[in-house]
């Protein structure tokens, strides 16, 4: 059932190209959202360390993804770090 559902949940997606859709008994809309992808975590905890930046580290070998969001949000480039825009289908 759940490869079914993953199968035509990305037919939906495709079809409705991410606009929102009403298909009569349903509603398929989406929401944008806009993870961090930690993708070098030894230079983003090497560069959150030296900048002075604690609150972005939740243990001294993992990034915490919320706070470096932030920091990444207010212009700050953090190395081995990537903001991945994307959108998010829902069916209602």
């Amino acid at each position: 059932m759940e490869k079914k559902d993953e199968r035509l949940m990305k037919i939906i997606d495709r079809e409705c190209a991410g606009e929102k859709t009403d298909l009569g008994i349903a509603v398929v809309s989406y929401r944008k959202s806009e993870p961090l992808e930690v993708i070098d975590p030894a230079t983003a905890l090497q560069w959150l360390q030296e900048n002075n930046h604690p609150e972005c580290i939740k243990v001294t070998t993992e990034v915490r993804k919320t706070e470096t969001k932030a920091l990444v949000k207010r212009g700050n480039a953090v190395p081995g770090t990537v903001l991945a825009p994307k959108n998010n289908c829902s069916l209602k």
